[in-house]
């Protein structure tokens, strides 16, 4: 049994009564295992040893690791997500602009509490919560990707509050004095030979800040933070450039982005039912969510309406399906240009429309899914 003498005499040196019964002793090992036998006591007292202890509202765990710590902070940013819900609900918030600052003053303030410290590691895992509040509020799928969201809204990746974060804490130790413990410990960190298996915290701020800006050192970044963060985000915007260039399924969209600005469509002062099915129009490959019915265009088929031997994908649909021609000249009569657009001239030409146009082009999408939904519950009374 270990005595804690030290503990004991600066007690009673200070005139101080520690509830013992509340005191507890976490010992940190890569394992994260108690050793047996290991006991702690104080003033002929037993301390309890526990493998886990939230201090200050983080969640230490004695295997040194925060991949735990993130993903309660994760769950903590998705219950604050739920709760503005309910405000969003109850205040009959429509314009995104409001949505999107509920979110940065209440979720990501939830979420990233303390990131500067467990978060250089978790980076993906946090992300999830933003990009489960652009897919919850614009009703997309699931399996949308991360660059796609935060490029649409004009976005970037929580990483770059996170590093913020953790160059604001630098700073701030950086002119303490040496004897203070924040400012041994960093000083200590920065001593030690890098090596992947210890997950050094400095290291870990050090392999981000080269990522994003080069080879600069770490200390240059810290001291000239100011002429650097711009630089740190556009590289954070230039990664997601870089992956919808990439991707197969969503290259239509390569030429769509200006850094940090959202889509038209969504600064255009439009409700929220006319929003979503905007988003779902460029971003959500044929799939539709409207009045708690879900539709499916399958675009890789042939239309199943007007029985042509084209696929029914969003083009097909805007300007050749010939059941729709009625509904066609009189609802998006006004944007003669559809005629001649395909997918990608589609999603660029958005940007430079009215909001007059947004709402032609929402109503004749929605006249086609009540269309297709009396058509499904036809056949369904039929059979």
């Amino acid at each position: 049994m270990a005595h804690l003498i030290k503990l004991e005499k600066y007690f009673k040196a200070n005139d101080l009564n520690v509830h013992l019964d509340k005191t507890k002793v976490i010992v940190f090992s890569k394992s994260g295992r108690i050793p047996k036998g290991l006991n702690f006591a104080c003033d002929n007292k037993n301390i309890e040893v526990i493998k886990q202890y939230t201090y200050l509202g983080v969640p230490f765990y004695s295997s040194t690791s925060f991949a735990l710590t993130a993903k309660n902070f994760k769950e903590k940013g998705i219950r604050a997500l739920t709760a503005i819900w309910k405000i969003f609900l109850k205040g009959k918030v429509e314009e995104w602009t409001s949505h999107q600052a509920l979110f940065n003053s209440i979720v990501t303030a939830t979420a990233l509490y303390a990131s500067h410290i467990w978060g250089l590691k978790h980076m993906a895992l946090i992300e999830q919560v933003q990009s489960r509040f652009i897919k919850r509020l614009l009703q997309l799928r699931t399996n949308t990707a991360s660059y796609l969201l935060r490029l649409e809204t004009g976005n970037v990746t929580l990483e770059f509050q996170i590093i913020k974060k953790a160059i604001k804490f630098i700073q701030k130790i950086e002119n303490e004095s040496n004897d203070r413990y924040a400012k041994i410990c960093w000083l200590e960190l920065l001593k030690q030979k890098r090596n992947p298996k210890t997950g050094n915290w400095a290291f870990l701020l050090a392999d981000l800040l080269q990522k994003r800006l080069g080879n600069i050192e770490m200390n240059t970044v810290i001291q000239q933070w100011k002429t650097y963060e711009p630089v740190y985000k556009q590289a954070l915007y230039l990664e997601d450039i870089a992956s919808i260039n990439a991707s197969l399924k969503n290259n239509f969209l390569r030429n769509n982005y200006e850094p940090f600005t959202a889509q038209k469509y969504l600064r255009s002062n439009l409700t929220l039912p006319t929003i979503r099915i905007l988003a779902q129009l460029r971003i959500n490959n044929g799939y539709f969510y409207y009045q708690e019915n879900s539709f499916d265009f399958h675009e890789d088929i042939n239309c199943t309406i007007c029985n042509s031997t084209e696929t029914q994908d969003r083009i097909h649909i805007l300007k050749k399906c010939s059941v729709h021609r009625n509904a066609r000249l009189e609802l998006i009569k006004e944007i003669p240009e559809l005629e001649d657009w395909n997918l990608e001239q589609l999603c660029h030409g958005m940007n430079l429309m009215s909001r007059e146009k947004f709402i032609a082009i929402y109503h004749f999408i929605t006249y086609i899914l009540r269309y297709r939904h009396f058509l499904a519950n036809l056949e369904n009374n039929i059979n």
